[in-house]
């Protein structure tokens, strides 16, 4: 009698040459699994932190503003400086780096010189000088220096109110480089520097001109040019 053949199969193994190519990629990457797991988890943990620093930059950032929005409406008036400075020192010191912060000590620095206190507006504007994010706004760090400049003249240090201005005359032009020569030459004139003053009157009548100034120009021009036989002052 013969044997009865089984019907069941064995246990097919896939030739590798059939293997699919997603097979194949499993293979060549199981000795590196236990580097790129690890590597992923970091990325997760990496992403999640600039999330939460973005989030938590973010709300620093509202809270300063609203804290400054409170205190526009005042911040014209001088007379209430007395209570505008500790709070815009307290925007300043807890919400530092934000936007707000930043225009928060611009009007910190205007009120002290509004209240005549000119040295220290003049130590408040020369940090802000030196502040990458005003140095990267032109509009921005021009107005600090000028506001330098101005301190310094109130402090009749007119020399160095002068000499906070002279960089900025060849960096800008048009209208305002004719108002910066204008107040550069007054204060060379006021700081006893004559040959500065008169060499910046001379660059303002080379320049397109102002019917109306020209007169005061040649006035303060020939005022500040020695007569043969005349030291200058």
């Amino acid at each position: 009698m013969p044997k009865p053949i089984s019907q069941r199969r064995g246990v097919l193994v896939p030739d590798p040459e059939v293997r699919t190519l997603l097979e194949r990629l499993q293979d060549r990457l199981q000795p590196y699994l236990k580097y790129l797991l690890p590597a992923l988890g970091l990325v997760v943990v990496l992403a999640a932190g600039w999330w939460l620093t973005s989030h938590f930059r973010e709300r620093r950032a509202q809270a300063a503003a609203v804290a400054l929005a409170a205190l526009r409406p005042q911040l014209s008036d001088p007379a209430k400086a007395g209570e505008l400075l500790p709070a815009l020192e307290k925007i300043i010191r807890e919400h530092s780096g934000t936007p707000a912060a930043l225009e928060a000590e611009m009007f910190r620095a205007h009120l002290l010189y509004q209240t005549g206190k000119y040295e220290e507006a003049l130590a408040a504007y020369r940090r802000l000088a030196a502040d990458s994010r005003v140095q990267r706004q032109p509009g921005l760090r021009v107005m600090v220096t000028e506001s330098v400049s101005y301190c310094e003249e109130a402090l009749g240090r007119f020399q160095e109110a002068a000499a906070a201005l002279k960089p900025l005359i060849e960096e800008v032009g048009g209208p305002l480089q004719g108002e910066l020569l204008r107040r550069y030459a007054g204060l060379a004139e006021k700081a006893g520097q004559p040959e500065e003053a008169r060499r910046a009157w001379e660059k303002l009548l080379e320049r397109p001109p102002v019917p109306a100034l020209v007169p005061y120009l040649k006035e303060r021009l020939a005022a500040t040019t020695p007569t043969e036989g005349k030291p200058s002052p």
